[in-house]
C-alpha cells in the first residue's frame, strides 16, 4: 500500500496515531489507522537504509524521515505522538550500517533532538498542574520518553562520533547540563539532566556492552577516544582527568552532589502533595540514576577517575552510608537505592580484571575495609536486623564476598611461593576483611549471610592450602595471617546459622521455607569443606556442641538438637580418604559420639524432624549397630511404634517405612533374633490398621523388609516357608474374594488397583530371597497361577499389567527355569493388551528371558515372537495422512524410532543369546523374510547410531550361527542358502554403501562403533564361509567395484581378523571420502 502525500501530513498522522490507540473507535478504523502508521514506518526504514534514493513519498518532496522529524516538532506536547516518532527514529538508526553515508539526515535528527529536547521530553500527557513558575513537573513527563531520546542520541553517537560529529559529548553536555553547583530544584534542568543520564546509559548499552556485530570495530574506537587514547598531536594519550571519560565522571559526581543533599532532607516525603513534592521525589530519582550511570561506567573508564580521586571515593562511601531503615518486608527508600548503587559501583571497580598483585594494590588504594568500618561506626548496621535496610546490607555482603575472594586468591598464590604481592599489605587487608566478614556471616537474614557463604567456602580452601604448607614442613607460624586462627569462630557461626528459625514449620513446599532449606544446604557444603581440611578440629567442635545440649535429649530445644545432629550426620561426607563412612568408623571418638546418641532418650523427642534425622543418622552409620547389637532394640521399637510407622504425621510414617527397610538391608544377619517379632509386628499393622494408615507405596517398603527378614537373616527353610505362607495368605484370599465378585469387571479401575497392590506386595516380598530354598520356591510358584488369574480377569487394566510385569521379572530371578512353562499364557495376554506406555516393559521381560535362560527359553518365547513384532508394528505411527502436508512431525518420528528401537533390541537379544531357533520354528518361519528385511532396514538406512549398531550386531550373530555349512537341519538347507545369499547380495554391499554415505561420520564416537561391528561381521563371514567365498562376496563384488587403491585392496586381502579388517575399512573411508568424486 502506498500512502498518498496528503496522508503523510502531521495532522493526518497525529489523527491516525490517536485512532490506532483508542479502544473506543471501531475495529475497522483502528485497523486502517494502523495500516497507515505501518506504511509510514516501512517508508522511513527504507529511506534510512537507502539514503533517500528509494523513497520520496514524503510531504512536499520531504523524505519520510524528515516527515517524522516534522511530526515530532509539531506535536511535541502529545505523548503518544512523540513516542511513535521516537520509536521510528530509533528503528531507522538501528537499521543503518557503519558504511551508511547518509550523514545529513542524522545531522537533522540530532539537531531536532538537541534543539527541542524540552518540548519533546517534558510532554505532560495531558494532565497535571503546573508549578507556580509555569514549569511542568517532570514526573509527569514519562521516563520512557526520555529513555527513548537517550537511545536515539546514543545511536547517533555510535554512527557519527569521531568521523563526522567529533563534538558529540561537548554538545550533549552543553545542551543538557545546567552547570549549577549548589543544590536546587528546577524542573526544566531536571528534564535535560535526565535525558543526559539516559543517553549515557544507552551509550553503555549500545556501544560498550552490546555493540552489533557490524559495529564492533567502530565501538572499540569510540571507547578508546572517550578514554583519551591516541588523540594528542604527538600521538600520545590524553590524561584521564581531561579526557571525555574524565568529564563524564566529573559530571556524574556533580549531579550526585547536586541531588544527594536534597534527597537527604526530603526523606520520607509522601507521594501525595503539591508540585514541590513532585520535584523533591524526582530529585531522589535523579541521585539514584546518576549513581547507577556511574556504576555502568566504572568497569571501562580509567580506574584513576574513581580510585585516584579522593573526592569521588569519599562521595561513594558517603552514599553507602545513606541507606535507610527496614527489612525485606519494607520497600527500599531512594536513599537505600542510592546506597545499593554506590556499593555496586565499588563492586564493579574491584571486579576489574588484573593481576593479583595489582588487585591487592587496588583494594589497598580504595581502603575499602577501613572505609566500611567507618561507615558502620557512622550508623550503617551490619549486625542487627532491620536497623539498616536489608537491601543495602545484602549489597555490602556481596561486596565483602567479592573483595575477599580476590584477596584470598592472592594469598593462595603467596602460599604457593609467589613473591609478586606486598605480603604485609595483603595480610593487613585479610585481617580487616575477617572483622567485617563475621558480622555479615552471622547476620540473621539468609540473603545477607548467604551472600558471604562463598567466601567462607573459599576460606576453607585456603585453610587446606595452609595445611598442605605445614605438611610439607614449611610451617605456618611465620605467616602474618592464617585461616586456622579464625576457624573456631567460623565453625561457631556456621552452627548458629544452621539452626532453623523458631517459627520454621518444615513445610518444604512453602517457597520461603524452601529458601531456608537451600541456604542450609549451602552451609552443609561449607561444613563438608571444613571437615575435609580439618577433620580433628571439626570433630572436637562437634563434641563440644553435643556436650552443650541440655539433657535429656528428649526435652532438648528442637532447633539446637537438629543442628547438632546435622553435624554428626554430615561429618563423614567430608572425611578423606573415601569412602568417608568406612574411614570415620575407625575413629573411636566418633564411635563414642554415636554410642552416646543411641543410648540417650532421643527416640522420645516430640518433634518428627528430630526423629527422622536420628533414624537417618542410624541408617547412615549402621556399622555401630552391627558391631553393638545391644543398641538395636530402642531404635527398632521406636521405628515400628508411635514415633515411626504409627506416627500421626504422614511424612513421618512414609519416612519410617523407607528407613526401616534401609536399616534391615544394612544389617540383616544381626537381626535374626528380632526377625519373628518384626515380621509379626508388621503383619499386625497390615491386618489391624490404626487411625493413621500407611500409603500403598510405602507398604511396599515394608513387604520388602519382611522378605529380607525371612530370606537373609539366617532362618531355617521350614521357618521361611511358614512365615512366607502366613504373610502371603491374606493377599491370596483377598485376590480370590475380588475375583469371585461380579463387581470386579464392572469397576475394573477400583478393583484393578486393589488386585495390582496385592501382586506388587508379593513381588516385593520376593526381593528378600536371592537364591531361595525349595520350600520358598514352592510357595512363590503357587503365586504365579494366582497372578495369572488376575491378569486373565483384568488384562486391559494398565496397573494390573504393570504389576504383573514386575512380578514376573522377580519370579524369573527367584524360580529360575521353573517359571518357563507358565510364561506363554502370560506373554499372550501382555502382548495382546499392551500399549505404547508398557510395550517397553513387555520387551524387557522378553529380553530378560533370553539373557537369563538362553536356549532354555525357546519354548517359552517361541509363540510370542511374531505376535510381539506385529504388536510393535501396529503401535508405530503411520505417516500416510501427513505426507501430503509436508515433513513428518518430529514427535511422530521420535515415537516411531522408539518403537523400532524396542523391536530391534528384542531381535538382537534373540540372536545374541542363541535363541535363534525360534525364528525357524513353525510359528515364525513364514515371517523370517520380513524379519530379515526389517532388520536390514535398520542396519542399512537408519542413521541413529545405537539402532544401526544393534541391527548390525543382529546380522553378525546370525552369520555366526547360520552361515556355516551344516549349521542348520537338512530340511532347512534352502533357508540357509537364501540367508547366505541375502547376506552377500544385500547386507554386505549395503553396509559398505551406508558407511560411505556423506551423512555417516566415522569420526564420531557413536557412529564409529558401527564400523567396528561391520568389521566383526565380515570377520565372522570369512570364518564361516571360507576365504574363497568371502573374497568373492566382499572383495570381488564390493571393494573392487569401488575402485579402491591397490594398497587398500591389499590390506583387505591380508586382513586375518576383525581388527585388521576395521583398520582397512577406516583407510578406505578416508581415501574415498577425501576423493573429489567417487564412482
Amino acid at each position: 500500500m502506498n500512502v498518498p502525500q496528503q496522508m503523510m501530513s502531521p495532522d493526518v498522522l497525529v489523527r491516525a496515531i490517536h485512532v490506532a490507540s483508542d479502544p473506543m473507535v471501531s475495529h475497522q478504523a483502528r485497523v486502517e489507522a494502523s495500516q497507515v502508521l505501518n506504511q509510514v514506518r516501512s517508508m522511513a526504514l527504507t529511506d534510512a537504509t537507502s539514503g533517500g534514493s528509494a523513497n520520496d513519498n514524503g510531504v512536499g518532496g520531504m523524505r519520510p524521515i524528515e516527515t517524522v522529524l516534522n511530526l515530532l516538532i509539531s506535536a511535541s506536547s502529545d505523548e503518544r505522538v512523540v513516542f511513535f516518532a521516537l520509536t521510528i527514529l530509533q528503528a531507522c538508526l538501528e537499521a543503518q550500517s557503519p558504511s551508511s553515508a547518509d550523514v545529513q539526515i542524522r545531522f537533522e535528527i540530532r539537531q531536532v533532538l538537541l534543539g527541542n529536547v524540552l518540548g519533546i521530553a517534558a510532554v505532560s500527557g495531558g494532565g497535571g498542574a503546573a508549578l507556580t513558575n509555569g514549569e511542568v513537573p517532570p514526573s509527569l513527563a514519562p521516563s520512557y520518553v526520555k529513555t527513548k531520546i537517550g537511545v536515539c542520541m546514543a545511536l547517533l553517537v555510535r554512527a557519527d562520533f569521531v568521523s563526522s560529529w567529533n563534538t558529540a559529548f561537548d554538545d550533549l553536555m552543553s545542551h543538557l547540563l545546567s552547570g549549577q553547583q549548589k543544590p536546587q530544584l528546577k524542573s526544566m534542568d531536571m528534564v535535560r539532566e535526565e535525558v543526559y543520564l539516559r543517553t549515557l546509559e544507552a551509550i553503555c548499552d549500545e556501544i560498550v556492552d552490546s555493540p552489533g556485530a557490524s559495529w564492533v570495530d567502530q565501538c572499540h574506537q569510540i571507547k578508546d577516544v572517550v578514554r583519551g587514547y591516541r588523540l594528542a598531536a604527538d600521538g600520545g594519550n590524553i590524561a584521564p582527568s581531561t579526557s571525555i571519560s574524565g568529564r563524564i565522571v566529573a559530571s556524574l559526581t556533580s549531579l550526585i552532589n547536586q541531588y544527594r543533599p536534597l534527597m537527604t532532607e526530603t526523606a520520607g516525603r509522601s507521594d501525595a502533595g503539591n508540585g514541590s513534592d513532585v520535584l523533591h521525589r524526582h530529585a531522589d530519582q535523579m541521585a539514584v540514576l546518576s549513581m547507577s550511570v556511574l556504576k555502568r561506567h566504572a568497569p571501562w573508564v580509567d580506574l584513576s577517575l574513581v580510585v585516584g580521586d579522593e573526592a569521588v571515593l569519599a562521595l561513594l562511601f558517603l552514599c553507602v552510608a545513606a541507606a535507610g531503615v527496614g527489612g525485606d518486608d519494607v520497600d527500599a527508600t531512594p536513599r537505600t537505592d542510592l546506597s545499593v548503587q554506590a556499593i555496586h559501583c565499588l563492586s564493579e571497580v574491584v571486579g576489574r580484571g588484573m593481576e593479583s598483585s595489582q588487585k591487592v594494590a587496588l583494594v589497598a588504594q580504595i581502603d575499602v575495609y577501613r572505609r566500611l568500618h567507618e561507615t558502620v561506626q557512622a550508623g550503617f548496621n551490619i549486625s542487627t536486623v532491620d536497623v539498616t535496610h536489608v537491601d543495602a546490607v545484602i549489597a555490602v555482603a556481596e561486596l565483602i564476598d567479592k573483595v575477599g575472594q580476590e584477596l584470598l586468591s592472592a594469598w593462595e598464590e603467596h602460599l604457593a611461593g609467589s613473591n609478586e604481592t606486598d605480603v604485609n599489605t595483603l595480610a593487613t587487608l585479610l585481617l580487616q576483611m575477617m572483622s567485617i566478614f563475621f558480622p555479615c556471616y552471622a547476620y540473621d537474614d539468609i540473603d545477607v549471610a548467604g551472600a558471604v557463604v562463598p567466601l567462607a567456602l573459599r576460606l576453607a580452601v585456603t585453610l587446606g592450602k595452609e595445611t598442605d604448607l605445614v605438611a610439607r614442613g614449611n610451617g605456618s607460624s611465620a605467616l602474618a595471617f592464617t585461616v586456622l586462627e579464625h576457624l573456631p569462630q567460623l565453625l561457631i557461626i556456621m552452627y548458629q546459622q544452621m539452626k532453623y528459625p523458631e517459627d520454621y514449620d518444615f513445610d518444604f513446599e512453602d517457597d520461603e521455607e524452601a529458601e531456608e532449606e537451600q541456604y542450609r544446604a549451602a552451609l552443609r557444603k561449607l561444613y563438608q569443606a571444613i571437615v575435609r581440611v580439618a577433620p580433628e578440629i571439626s570433630l572436637q567442635f562437634l563434641c563440644s556442641i553435643l556436650s552443650g545440649i541440655a539433657s535429656p535429649l528428649s526435652t532438648a530445644p528442637t532447633r539446637d538438637l537438629e543442628a547438632s545432629l546435622r553435624l554428626v550426620y554430615h561429618y563423614c561426607e567430608g572425611i578423606r580418604p573415601p569412602p568417608g563412612l568406612k574411614t570415620v568408623m575407625k575413629n573411636d571418638t566418633f564411635r563414642d559420639v554415636l554410642t552416646a546418641i543411641h543410648k540417650s532418650d532421643i527416640t522420645s523427642h516430640p518433634h518428627r524432624e528430630i526423629l527422622m534425622l536420628y533414624y537417618d543418622l542410624s541408617v547412615r552409620y549402621y556399622p555401630i549397630l552391627r558391631d553393638s547389637p545391644v543398641l538395636l532394640p530402642p531404635i527398632l521399637g521406636s521405628l515400628s511404634g508411635t514415633s515411626g510407622l504409627q506416627h500421626p504425621h504422614p511424612r513421618m510414617r512414609s519416612r519410617a517405612c523407607y528407613l526401616l527397610l534401609k536399616l534391615i538391608k544394612s544389617i540383616p544377619t544381626v537381626l535374626r533374633e528380632y526377625a519373628e517379632t518384626a515380621v509379626n509386628g508388621i503383619q499386625s499393622l497390615f491386618s489391624n490398621p490404626t487411625a493413621f494408615p500407611i500409603e500403598p507405596d510405602d507398604k511396599l517398603y515394608l513387604f520388602e523388609a519382611i522378605g529380607i527378614l525371612l530370606g537373609k537373616t539366617g532362618m531355617e527353610a521350614s521357618e521361611q516357608q511358614g512365615y512366607l505362607t502366613a504373610v502371603m495368605t491374606p493377599h491370596v484370599r483377598f485376590i480370590e474374594e475380588i475375583l469371585a465378585s461380579p463387581d470386579a469387571k464392572q469397576d475394573p479401575e477400583t478393583f484393578g488397583a486393589a488386585l495390582a497392590a496385592s501382586i506388587s506386595a508379593i513381588a516385593f516380598l520376593s526381593k528378600g530371597f536371592k537364591n531361595p530354598c525349595q520350600e520358598v520356591q514352592g510357595v512363590l510358584l503357587e503365586t504365579v497361577a494366582i497372578c495369572f488369574r488376575v491378569l486373565q480377569a483384568l488384562p486391559e487394566c494398565d496397573e494390573v499389567r504393570n504389576k504383573t510385569l514386575i512380578f514376573l521379572q522377580r519370579m524369573i530371578l527367584c524360580l529360575g527355569p521353573q517359571v518357563l512353562p507358565s510364561m506363554p499364557p502370560f506373554l499372550d495376554l501382555l502382548i495382546t493388551h499392551c500399549t505404547n506406555q508398557d510395550v517397553l516393559d513387555v520387551s524387557h521381560l522378553l529380553n530378560q528371558l533370553c539373557s537369563k535362560f538362553k536356549g532354555e527359553a525357546i519354548d517359552a518365547i517361541d509363540p510370542a515372537v511374531s505376535p510381539f513384532l506385529r504388536k510393535c508394528y501396529s503401535l508405530m505411527p503411520t505417516f500416510d495422512e501427513v505426507v501430503d502436508q509436508g515433513d513428518i512431525p518430529p514427535h511422530l518420528l521420535t515415537e516411531q524410532l522408539s518403537i523400532k528401537k524396542i523391536s530391534y533390541a528384542f531381535l538382537q537379544y534373540v540372536a545374541t543369546y542363541q535363541v535363534t531357533p525360534v525364528l525357524l520354528s513353525s510359528n515364525n518361519i513364514s515371517s523370517l523374510k520380513q524379519v530379515l528385511q526389517y532388520m536390514s532396514e535398520g542396519a542399512l538406512n537408519v542413521q541413529e547410531p545405537i539402532l544401526k549398531k544393534t541391527c548390525i550386531m543382529f546380522f553378525r550373530e546370525l552369520v555366526d550361527q547360520w552361515a556355516a555349512d551344516g549349521s542348520m537341519p537338512n530340511q532347512q538347507v534352502a533357508v540357509q542358502r537364501g540367508f547366505n545369499q541375502f547376506i552377500g547380495d544385500t547386507i554386505v554391499p549395503g553396509l559398505i554403501k551406508s558407511i560411505l554415505d556423506p551423512s555417516f561420520n566415522e569420526k564420531d564416537a557413536m557412529q564409529a562403533r558401527s564400523v567396528t561391528q561391520v568389521a566383526k561381521l565380515l570377520s565372522v563371514l570369512r570364518e564361516k564361509r571360507g576365504e574363497t567365498e568371502y573374497a568373492q562376496i566382499f572383495i570381488g563384488n564390493v571393494i573392487l567395484r569401488l575402485q579402491c587403491s591397490g594398497e587398500i585392496i591389499g590390506q583387505f586381502r591380508a586382513a586375518q581378523d576383525d581388527k585388521a579388517i576395521e583398520k582397512a575399512l577406516r583407510a578406505m573411508l578416508t581415501a574415498l571420502k577425501q576423493a573429489p568424486e567417487r564412482p
